[in-house]
């Protein structure tokens, strides 16, 4: 399970779009975590700009993250893009595309939870 650092938080929602099972929310301009409903997939830690959400100390043992370029959560081909002549600004866009997709596959699994449960 993850936990948000409230000082450092910016409330900016980039977690709470990721999250694939909607257990962090924005509450008074900060994210916040639901435990029981988190399930420690760490795709929040990726996308936290500013290294306010880390792995909770006693979790640690049972799901590592995935820390391998990343540097205070933020991916280090930001901070070093290579030398292909492509820029920070590339990368930026190429990983917002990314994540824009995954929100638009989950909502498209929303919807069709939804729909299920009103056959109900």
């Amino acid at each position: 399970m993850v936990e948000i650092n409230d000082e450092v938080c910016v409330g900016c929602g980039l977690c709470a779009n990721v999250c694939p099972t909607g257990a962090i929310s924005l509450s008074f301009g900060k994210a916040r975590v639901s435990p029981l409903v988190c399930s420690g997939c760490g795709q929040c830690l990726e996308v936290c700009r500013t290294g306010a959400i880390h792995w909770k100390q006693k979790e640690t043992r049972r799901r590592p993250p995935s820390a391998a370029g990343f540097r205070r959560g933020v991916p280090t081909r930001w901070l070093f893009p290579p030398d292909q002549g492509s820029s920070r600004w590339d990368h930026g866009k190429k990983d917002l595309r990314e994540l824009r997709q995954r929100l638009e596959n989950l909502k498209r699994k929303a919807e069709g939870v939804a729909r299920r449960i009103e056959d109900l």
